[in-house]
């Protein structure tokens, strides 16, 4: 998705992290930030690791992170992905959102 030119913000969660729930509650479900996606073209793809799964562990280790939650914006300018903290604020995400079009993003 990233090679054609789209923005991918991922959020990997399970059932029992009581963080990812919180961050779901506070940020990700939230109106502001629904519409931020909507106004930068965003997909979402989320990835469930309630049950032991290879390929997200596999991903979380590829970005030296070994536990949830895990959420990271990625496209052209962030190949290696922009990862927030463990608890997101709608703030984080604003400026990561006002960075990844260019080539300084970090």
């Amino acid at each position: 998705m990233i090679n054609q030119g789209n923005t991918v913000f991922v959020d990997i969660t399970a059932d029992w992290c009581i963080t990812c729930k919180a961050n779901k509650i506070l940020v990700l479900n939230s109106s502001e930030f629904k519409q931020l996606i909507i106004d930068n073209e965003i997909i979402l793809m989320r990835g469930n690791w309630t049950q032991p799964n290879k390929e997200i562990s596999d991903f979380l280790h590829s970005a030296n992170r070994y536990g949830i939650p895990f959420n990271g914006i990625y496209n052209s300018y962030l190949t290696n992905g922009f990862l927030y903290s463990e608890i997101l604020t709608l703030e984080e995400i604003r400026q990561s959102f006002s960075k990844m079009n260019t080539n300084n993003a970090q």
